[in-house]
């Protein structure tokens, strides 16, 4: 059976950067959109069929915060991870792109190493597709320098489920069935109790990653820090399997 590759956006004003970041990737066996601008990120994410974006922050007209807004208030967009890449520094910025929902915050000029373990966390070890050949499909006035390839071929597919992320090789856990609207009905506070720890600890959740996060800009590829945010991503995995049994159940 084919594995569909992973579709990843790249969306970025600079020109150039978006053409190498974008043949980049397809080094790595991942199928890439290039936009330009804010709006046309928004559009080609309406299109379905996305597991990861990798956002500007600065960019004229719609900038990346106005973006990512847009992205977590629309239901059929919440759920793809945003990867942020920026120049800006200001841990304020940092915050408000982590507090936004953004899954990570990458600074410009990219470390190759430090995106690549960057997709490994979101979509799953790299390797599992044969590299592609740049696109000549998608380009937006692409630029002419050829990327180093950051690796070997790319990652596996991203399937989500119930609004969480499930890895390959793992599988998700089907929300409870009940027998009868009795059931339902005496096992509701519990449900609902569920729901609110979980919202609890995904605020708290938000809060360390920003805080990791600067860490990781001041000590890049840090065993310690790396090993925090493995600890962060099992976690958050945990919270998405609990998700399901918080959730009212629709008859």
């Amino acid at each position: 059976m084919t594995v569909r590759r992973p579709r990843v956006l790249v969306c970025d004003d600079d020109d150039g950067f978006r053409d190498i970041l974008g043949r980049t990737l397809e080094a790595e066996g991942l199928e890439v959109v290039k936009v330009p601008s804010g709006p046309d990120a928004l559009l080609a994410m309406a299109k379905g069929s996305l597991d990861l974006v990798l956002l500007d922050l600065n960019m004229p007209h719609m900038d990346g915060h106005e973006v990512l807004e847009r992205i977590r208030r629309d239901p059929a967009m919440a759920q793809v991870p945003v990867l942020m890449l920026t120049a800006e520094t200001d841990v304020g910025q940092v915050r408000r792109c982590m507090s936004l929902g953004a899954r990570e915050y990458l600074l410009k000029p990219v470390q190759l190493s430090l995106l690549k373990k960057s997709l490994e966390r979101i979509l799953g070890p790299i390797g599992r597709f044969p590299a592609q050949a740049p696109s000549t499909a998608q380009p937006v006035r692409p630029g002419s320098s050829s990327p180093p390839p950051f690796g070997a071929p790319a990652a596996p597919h991203l399937e989500t489920a119930r609004g969480s992320r499930t890895r390959p090789g793992q599988t998700h856990p089907s929300p409870p069935t009940f027998q009868s609207s009795d059931d339902d009905i005496d096992l509701k506070p519990v449900r609902d109790e569920v729901t609110r720890l979980i919202h609890q600890d995904r605020q708290a959740l938000s809060s360390i990653r920003s805080g990791l996060t600067r860490l990781r800009m001041l000590y890049p590829e840090h065993p310690v820090t790396e090993g925090l945010w493995t600890k962060l991503e099992e976690f958050e995995q945990l919270l998405n399997e609990l998700e399901p049994y918080g959730s009212p159940l629709r008859r």
